[in-house]
């Protein structure tokens, strides 16, 4: 056997580099993983050095009363499909392709957001090895996501939305609106989930970043912005927060915060000057209105 072939064999039995889909299944929440295809009652194998070098292992599970086998975590054992993937979630939070196992669980968000990027990343790829891994991967990780596209592409077409969709319109980095206290905002979104309030109530919340001021200097701030749960479909731009390209008049929005930031930048600092309207007492944590005469104003207090 010459030492090409050898090395070849060698290099096909390293974890994660035999073409291959592992596909396991369990009928409980509980129950041991099974191999899909096997006919008799397996060991657990979930971490045997079989299924290790596998490419892909996919992991299925009946969650009762539902008969149907649901998709439970799609983990990524090739090397070559990892290295995509780093590309692929670059910049993105909370994914590490690092890590020992690459583990991913539905409805694939990460995979949703990305789409775009992983199929030209696909389209692009040059070596031989790594297009094989990717040929095997693409339908695996299409049949889960495109549904999710398709779907937000019918509701998003006809100017609607379920709630249970709402994480499709609100990617890290979209620039979100909303009005607060008769002021037009834009934030920008950086994650979302669904949560209750304070007072128990279901809703999206978005959790989204803007400029603000501590008197001396501008900074980033954090907030929170929620839409309410609701029923059916509802128009985008009537929810309590929507992406700011979908407002009636964006570019005139966007002016119209332009010179307002450029006035709030004039103000920064300590002013002899009146002031009516709402403010955040920072000691108190409380919203508070305020309708007063000529006085001394610190915009520290008035952020």
């Amino acid at each position: 056997m010459s030492n090409d072939v050898a090395n070849a064999q060698q290099v096909e039995h390293k974890n994660g580099m035999s073409l291959e889909v592992g596909k396991f299944y369990r009928t409980t929440p509980v129950g041991r993983w099974e191999e899909w295809d096997s006919v008799e009652d397996p060991d657990d194998k979930f971490a045997s050095p079989e299924s290790l070098r596998r490419a892909i292992v996919i992991y299925r599970e009946r969650l009762p009363p539902d008969p149907t086998l649901r998709l439970h975590a799609i983990v990524i054992q090739s090397p070559l499909l990892r290295k995509v993937l780093d590309r692929t979630f670059e910049g993105y939070d909370g994914i590490s392709t690092k890590l020992k196992e690459l583990r991913f669980t539905p409805p694939l968000h990460e995979f949703y957001y990305r789409w775009h990027k992983l199929e030209k990343l696909i389209a692009d790829e040059e070596d031989d090895t790594t297009t094989k891994h990717l040929q095997l991967f693409h339908p695996v990780i299409r049949k889960e996501v495109l549904p999710y596209i398709e779907r937000m592409q019918d509701l998003t077409r006809n100017g609607v939305i379920t709630f249970d969709y709402l994480w499709t319109i609100f990617p890290s980095g979209t620039k979100i609106y909303t009005n607060i206290d008769g002021q037009d905002r834009i934030f920008i979104a950086t994650s979302s989930t669904v949560g209750y309030n304070e007072g128990g109530m279901m809703g999206f919340q978005i959790q989204c970043q803007y400029i603000d001021c501590d008197g001396t200097k501008f900074v980033r701030n954090t907030s929170t912005q929620t839409i309410r749960e609701f029923k059916g479909v509802k128009d985008i731009t009537k929810l309590e927060v929507f992406p700011a390209h979908l407002h009636p008049d964006p570019q005139g929005l966007l002016e119209k915060l332009r010179q307002r930031g450029e006035q709030f930048e004039k103000l920064n600092g300590f002013h002899h000057m009146s002031y009516s309207g709402f403010y955040f007492d920072r000691i108190r944590s409380k919203k508070r209105h305020v309708s007063a005469p000529a006085l001394p104003v610190d915009l520290s207090f008035a952020c």
